[in-house]
């Protein structure tokens, strides 16, 4: 028999899960858009690993609560761009992504060209870009995210600019 249900602990438990969703679901969906590159499928991973959060976030210190969601979600975002691509389908480039109307307004033609680059690299360095620059993590808490070393998100990271650099004196 399951032990009983303390109701202090289950209001403390949906209390500490709304506040983290009401802080983190907006930069959440924009990162796993850039990572996804269409909209609906960004939401549906967030909703997915708000769903495993919940699950955990009694036994999730508090500190390191936003560094374990942005590991499901990038997590959960790989998996569906592997089943896309088991599928035979390519996700649509970060420069179409759709975004929110205000996003796609202030879209520079730059900015529309470093997503299309973006697009040329190879997935873990991009995925450590985005989550550098979009959703504006360090390097300590790129690597807690993608599970890498320290030295290792350093390295995507550098590589991935010195690519992009290469490829836009290219163009």
């Amino acid at each position: 028999m399951p032990p009983p249900i303390d109701p202090a602990r289950t209001v403390a438990h949906d209390d500490a899960l709304r506040s983290l969703f009401a802080e983190q679901y907006v930069a959440m969906v924009r990162t796993a858009t850039a990572l996804l590159g269409r909209r609906a499928d960004a939401e549906e991973v967030v909703q997915e690993a708000f769903i495993r959060m919940g699950a955990v976030i009694d036994r999730v210190p508090p500190e390191t609560r936003t560094a374990y969601l942005h590991r499901v979600v990038v997590n959960q975002a790989r998996g569906s761009l592997r089943h896309d691509r088991a599928r035979k389908r390519q996700p649509r480039p970060l420069a179409e992504a759709a975004s929110t109307p205000e996003d796609d307004a202030v879209a520079s033609d730059g900015a529309r060209r470093l997503l299309a680059l973006l697009d040329e690299l190879p997935e873990r360095q991009r995925t450590c870009l985005v989550l550098r620059y979009h959703a504006g993590l360090t390097d300590t808490e790129i690597a807690d995210a993608l599970g890498l070393s320290l030295g290792s998100a350093k390295t995507h990271l550098r590589r991935g600019l010195e690519a992009l650099r290469t490829k836009a004196s290219l163009r």
